[in-house]
């Protein structure tokens, strides 16, 4: 059947309204009724594009195992991967966040330009994204608004393409974290 503008507006407003009361993360269960699944922080932010980056139609436990490996060895965040970047050179973090995953069991996708480094290679790449921007996901929002004249089309058709440009990131991954964005954070597209 075909659907009027009125129905398609309510069959949306049903769509967020189970988004904003489900779980970004499959596996993620909450013991209270009450608990925030919003994308409100940096933090629950940062892991939603290193969960995208990563994303390889794998169990998403994996990603919160190689979030715990990281974490452990303070290189998870954003700020931390572009200070030892800074301190040390892009190379030195490559290998240790490859070595680090690899030692601790969690399956490294080789590719084709890459091979083991892929997963590393687009961990770098997506906190060099978010550094340009004070590392503020609203800021990279606000940013593209701003640099295409408030059209929301336009300045979502930018964040696709940098997110594109991350090493392995194709559009699937791209349209959720995006669509990520827009359901569970303030984005508005």
């Amino acid at each position: 059947r075909t659907h009027d503008e009125s129905s398609e507006k309510r069959i949306a407003e049903i769509l967020q309204k189970v988004s904003k009361n489900a779980p970004i993360q499959a596996h993620q269960i909450s013991n209270s009724t009450k608990y925030d699944y919003s994308l409100n922080s940096f933090e629950k932010c940062w892991f939603w594009l290193f969960y995208t980056v990563l994303d390889k139609r794998a169990n998403a436990s994996l990603f919160i195992h190689a979030r715990e490996i990281l974490e452990a060895n303070k290189i998870f965040f954003p700020q931390d991967i572009v200070k030892i970047i800074d301190n040390y050179g892009e190379q030195y973090v490559l290998d240790k966040i490859t070595s680090l995953l690899e030692q601790n069991n969690f399956p490294l996708v080789r590719d084709f330009t890459l091979g083991k480094f892929g997963p590393a290679t687009a961990i770098i790449e997506a906190a060099k994204l978010i550094s340009k921007y004070d590392y503020d996901f609203d800021k990279y929002y606000q940013y593209q608004l701003k640099d295409n004249n408030q059209n929301k089309g336009l300045a979502k058709q930018e964040i696709l393409k940098d997110l594109s440009a991350i090493h392995g990131v194709g559009p699937r991954m791209t349209a959720q974290f995006v669509r990520g964005m827009v359901l569970k954070g303030n984005w508005e597209f």
